[in-house]
């Protein structure tokens, strides 16, 4: 395994170089996580005496890296050569910005007061909704987060639409204002000046705290995930270039994220039947690398298909579906467990494994070339518009990359109740801000 390590260090090296030293570039995204995987997966495999890991597995994912690839040196091709001919500013003719883009973007009080207002009554009304599931399953007054989690699993307790409309809007303001954030903090020329945008932040605070009694790992993952991929695109959206200071900045933020993600799995994962270690990197070492793993064992034993099309990556096209037509295939979201030794056990397994069950190995090289086009195609439109509804979109989507190492979310989260009302928020917020910007 060490040897697929330094290989897809190498495969990281030269995708970087090869996509202009883009640290944004979608495939450099996937190359790095899958790097963090294995580097976690060979810190853990000494102790997961029960896996034996498959080579082919490195080829496997090679190749879906290397179809994504293609897919996103393509546009970035055919991007450079519009650009000669003129067929790119016609394509942006409504939409293309200056490079250097000096504008503010200023959320009206009016609007934040009521954004907050309304994130607040959303994190009360379901703080309230936990807690009752909690006493249904037997809270006592210790391990409250324990009780949540044990009803939320049944799959049987419901939030009520209300509640979910709400705690949606929330996510969708606080997405919004931390972009807006973003944005003004790069394109201020005096950062002591930012001081006057620091109420964007506060749309932090009623989200953190639903994430938190959600027990949700994968919340705070896309949150932070978000936050970075706003910092790094307002950066180089007003023209400037990747330096050695942006590199330190970010690694010290994202350094900041995986003491914060511990402190949170420490905090939230006793109830998790999988983790039995009570040393918080022994914990991280398994959530972040025990994919690797899984995947392994899955190619190990044959690649087996899923029941029906679409079984582990349409689930949310499904559940869509099943709201008019009850009978209809529900998908499987949680996976089979596996042993990685006496003790632990885990049933995270990468999104790879899940489009190979679905669709075979060719539709799964096929598709990871079509996420090279969509992404990269989606990523140019969003550096080049003025439209920040449209950046907004864009980067709403880049933590699906990074959770490509654990699950197809990318998939799964398409139609899913969720985020059609958080899109829909998001619409609706940035139209209010663009009216009122125009009033100006």
């Amino acid at each position: 395994m060490v040897a697929a390590l330094i290989a897809l260090f190498l495969l990281a090296v030269l995708i970087f170089f090869i996509n202009q030293k883009d640290i944004l570039s979608p495939t450099f995204i996937t190359v790095a996580i899958y790097f963090v995987g294995f580097v976690f997966a060979n810190i853990g495999i000494g102790d997961w005496t029960y896996i034996k890991y498959n080579s082919v597995t490195t080829l496997v994912i090679f190749c879906a890296i290397l179809c994504m690839e293609c897919g996103e040196y393509f546009v970035r091709n055919s991007w450079e050569m519009n650009d000669t001919n003129g067929l790119k500013s016609k394509l942006l003719s409504k939409s293309n910005a200056p490079k250097n883009v000096s504008n503010l973007i200023e959320i009206p009080l009016i609007l934040e007061c009521i954004g907050l207002i309304v994130s607040c009554v959303a994190f009360y009304l379901y703080y309230q909704r936990m807690i009752e599931i909690a006493y249904e399953y037997g809270y006592s007054g210790k391990n409250l987060l324990l009780y949540i989690r044990k009803g939320l699993l049944t799959g049987e307790e419901r939030t009520g639409y209300i509640i979910v409309i709400l705690k949606n809007f929330a996510q969708a303001f606080c997405f919004v204002n931390i972009f807006c954030f973003s944005n003004n903090l790069v394109q201020l020329q005096k950062k002591r000046k930012i001081i006057k945008y620091i109420i964007y932040l506060f749309s932090l605070i009623p989200v953190v705290l639903i994430y938190y009694i959600s027990s949700s790992r994968y919340a705070f993952i896309k949150l932070a995930v978000y936050i970075v991929g706003c910092l790094l695109f307002a950066y180089f959206k007003s023209g400037k270039k990747l330096t050695i200071s942006l590199v330190v900045k970010v690694l010290g933020v994202i350094a900041l994220f995986f003491v914060a993600f511990v402190w949170v799995y420490k905090v939230m994962g006793e109830d998790r039947a999988s983790v039995t270690d009570d040393t918080l990197f022994d914990k991280f070492v398994l959530y972040a690398g025990s994919s690797i793993a899984g995947l392994s064992e899955y190619i190990r034993q044959g690649m087996p298909s899923s029941t029906y099309f679409g079984e582990e990556t349409l689930c949310g096209i499904f559940g869509l579906i099943r709201r008019f037509f009850p009978d209809f295939v529900s998908g499987t979201y949680f996976l089979p467990h596996f042993f990685l030794n006496e003790v632990l056990e885990t049933n995270i397994y990468t999104m790879i494994r899940s489009l190979i069950a679905d669709y075979g190995i060719f539709g799964m090289l096929a598709i990871e070339l079509w996420i090279g086009l969509i992404f990269t195609f989606a990523y140019k439109i969003a550096l080049k518009s003025k439209f920040f509804t449209i950046s907004i979109i864009y980067l709403y989507f880049i933590p699906e990359l990074i959770y490509q190492l654990f699950a197809p979310l990318l998939f799964t989260d398409i139609g899913s109740i969720t985020q059609i009302f958080e899109l829909l928020w998001i619409f609706i917020i940035c139209f209010c801000i663009q009216k009122s910007q125009k009033k100006k």
